[in-house]
């Protein structure tokens, strides 16, 4: 496989979704490679999130959950970064958690965020945004965007990953 990295080219952006989202695009036989499209307004932390959730959905996603139209793909992505940008403290209320099935653009969201945050670093993060650290500080020393650590201390995400932990073992 081969994948190309590169700034969402204008054509394929409607209104504003390219401030706050990025894509794949399959290419078919004989390439046989992707396309990941990146806003050029991204910073560093938001460019590795974006590349890892895309990686996500090169990796898992089959041909029944690959959009080939662009602006469904990217009102997909910006209706998953609305969910994160509201989450509800409850986790047992946040639709990322209750989505039956989990869409593509959820678990790719989810896996990234296991990619990118390490488990060392989970409690950690979470007591010092509890202690009054600012989440952009975390962020900054993890390399990820402040969302996502605001999301994954104020959803509860950590509580259902410790859960799962600890029914495994």
């Amino acid at each position: 496989w081969l994948v190309h990295c590169r700034p969402n080219p204008p054509s394929v952006n409607s209104k504003q979704p390219e401030k706050t989202t990025s894509m794949s695009l399959a290419n078919p036989a004989p390439d046989n490679s992707f396309d990941i499209l990146i806003s050029p307004g991204f910073n560093f932390c938001y460019r590795r999130f974006a590349i890892c959730k895309e990686l996500c959905h090169i990796l898992t996603d089959d041909g029944s959950t690959m959009q080939s139209d662009p602006v469904i793909q990217l009102q997909g992505a910006l209706q998953t970064v609305q969910l994160v940008q509201k989450s509800p403290k409850e986790f047992w209320k946040n639709p990322l958690f209750t989505d039956n099935p989990l869409s593509s653009e959820n678990f790719c969201f989810l896996l990234a965020l296991e990619i990118l945050i390490p488990i060392k670093e989970r409690d950690k993060m979470v007591t010092d945004v509890t202690n009054g650290v600012r989440p952009y500080d975390v962020a900054f020393r993890l390399r990820i965007p402040e969302l996502l650590v605001a999301f994954y201390v104020q959803s509860g995400y950590f509580y259902v990953f410790k859960r799962v932990l600890s029914e495994m073992g």
